[in-house]
């Protein structure tokens, strides 16, 4: 085989693999590669009840993306509401459109997205606040990282 032969067989590869590359879910991607949130859930629940002998109810998820934690907290009792805060608008949308629409409309009702800065969205107050997978790595400067611990503390409702 000719090298201009093989070359362009691998360059039809290569633009099969960018058009299969475009029709992934990123949200997906990353819902099932990183995140567990029927056990963070549980973890959450367990630690809580551990501390306060009460069971939580009200969740802040913190860079939450897809908002899959605040949908499996929703599911675990009538009374469980959450808030679920983003600054980007993309995955907030994906949130809508794959996990809220999954689940019952009384559960869907019991979450609020809020696209914003989680340093300054203000709410009620709420039994726990999370940001996982590390994302307030996103804040470089120090005095950045202290106002949102700072933000994250002031959501805390105290008993």
């Amino acid at each position: 085989m000719g090298r201009k032969q093989k070359n362009k067989g691998q360059r039809k590869g290569r633009a099969k693999k960018q058009k299969q590359a475009k029709l992934v879910d990123v949200y997906d991607l990353y819902e099932q590669a990183v995140q567990d949130p029927e056990g963070d859930v549980a973890l959450i629940r367990r630690l809580f009840k551990g501390h306060y002998d009460r069971d939580p109810e009200t969740l802040r998820e913190d860079f939450c993306g897809t908002a899959a934690l605040c949908c499996d907290w929703v599911k675990t009792g009538q009374t469980k509401r959450a808030f679920g805060i983003d600054l980007d608008p993309e995955p907030l949308g994906s949130a809508r459109t794959r996990n809220l629409a999954k689940l019952a409309p009384a559960q869907a009702a019991r979450i609020e997205l809020i696209q914003g800065d989680v340093r300054e969205v203000k709410h009620e107050a709420v039994d726990v606040t999370v940001g996982f997978n590390f994302s307030y790595f996103v804040f470089q400067e120090r005095s950045d990282l202290v106002a949102y611990f700072r933000r994250a503390l002031e959501s805390i409702h105290r008993e």
